[in-house]
């Protein structure tokens, strides 16, 4: 049984999207401008160390980072049955 003990901050998920369309629109942004530089086959001898996979993993770092920030606002409790434990002991304190 999973049980949300935040359910009001689910909201919060939306912000995953967000950052999606952001990211989206920045690919095609970046593409669009070095479309204007020129030919293709000049921009890749003008720019050969660019990187292709660069932005993608920063973006999968963040959207991971993200949920796992979401997930531990929205604080999930896992477990069966809840159960009244008694405690019975002696505190001693030197």
């Amino acid at each position: 049984m999973i049980q949300i003990s935040h359910p009001s901050y689910l909201f919060l998920l939306l912000s995953v999207v967000l950052v999606t369309l952001c990211f989206v629109w920045f690919l095609w942004w970046r593409n669009s401008k070095i479309k204007l530089l020129g030919d293709a086959a000049l921009v890749q001898e003008l720019m050969p160390n660019m990187s292709k996979y660069k932005h993608f993993s920063k973006f999968m770092l963040i959207v991971i980072a993200l949920l796992f920030l979401v997930i531990g606002i929205l604080d999930p409790l896992i477990g069966v049955k809840y159960e009244k434990v008694k405690r019975e002991g002696v505190d001693i304190i030197v």
